[in-house]
């Protein structure tokens, strides 16, 4: 499964948008969100109320704590988001950037050249299997080396060079 990432840029992204805000704001959210945060916020030396939630009772709770504290806006991810409009906060979600779509569209392609690899590897091996050519082996997977597919196989090496190296079928007299 391709699953798309935040990034620290996603992150640093809603920060400095959330900079324009005039009134108190903290950003809520679980640790995908608050690390890299806190990580920013170290190394821009920002001083900012950042809450690391894990469940939905942990966010009801923080934005309870918040509301009482004077805060007004939550940065967040969807669901801090959510739940935080329907309490009457102004809420900035995190989005993924760019960066982020990029990096899981490689993923993906990733994943799917890996996946016609084994589908190729499969045909092969089911078109060996149906065709009972009983001396047929693949030794692409080690190099062509007979000692590491014997090994693979499970059998001693010299097993394999009986099987690759058949004795010649007796001739029977023809009447």
């Amino acid at each position: 499964m391709v699953s798309i990432q935040l990034s620290v840029y996603d992150v640093l992204r809603a920060i400095k948008m959330a900079e324009n805000y005039s009134n108190l704001y903290a950003i809520v959210g679980f640790p995908s969100i608050t690390q890299p945060a806190h990580t920013l916020c170290d190394l821009l030396r920002l001083d900012m109320d950042i809450i690391t939630i894990h469940n939905l009772e942990e966010t009801n709770r923080a934005l309870d704590r918040l509301r009482e504290g004077g805060y007004k806006m939550v940065v967040s991810d969807m669901v801090t988001h959510t739940l935080a409009r329907q309490k009457g906060f102004d809420a900035f979600l995190i989005t993924s950037g760019v960066e982020s779509l990029h990096d899981a569209f490689t993923q993906a392609i990733q994943i799917s050249d890996r996946f016609r690899q084994l589908r190729r590897q499969n045909q092969l091996l089911e078109g060996v299997a149906r065709s009972r050519s009983g001396n047929t082996i693949i030794l692409d997977a080690v190099g062509g080396n007979q000692t590491a597919a014997a090994r693979q196989l499970g059998i001693s090496r010299t097993t394999l060079w009986r099987y690759l190296n058949p004795k010649p079928a007796k001739k029977t007299p023809q009447d």
